[in-house]
């Protein structure tokens, strides 16, 4: 799923903040019923994990300064 529409489907702007991230998804998903709703529940689920996965991935490439003068 493209970062773009994860952030879109979720109707917050693209963050690296995992708290903001699920906190919109448990305000989204009280109001959705996976069983009026399987595919919407779906897609609801795979953008949280997406935007949780985006949101790990660039806090594992910084690195603080310490770490970039000790290891370079």
């Amino acid at each position: 799923m493209e970062k773009k529409l994860v952030f879109q489907i979720l109707g917050i702007p693209e963050t690296k903040d995992e708290n903001t991230i699920r906190e919109r998804y448990l305000t989204l998903l009280k109001g959705t019923n996976p069983e009026d709703n399987p595919e919407g529940f779906k897609r609801l689920r795979e953008a949280y994990e997406e935007a949780v996965r985006l949101s790990r991935i660039q806090e594992a490439g910084r690195k603080s300064p310490r770490e970039k003068w000790r290891f370079g």
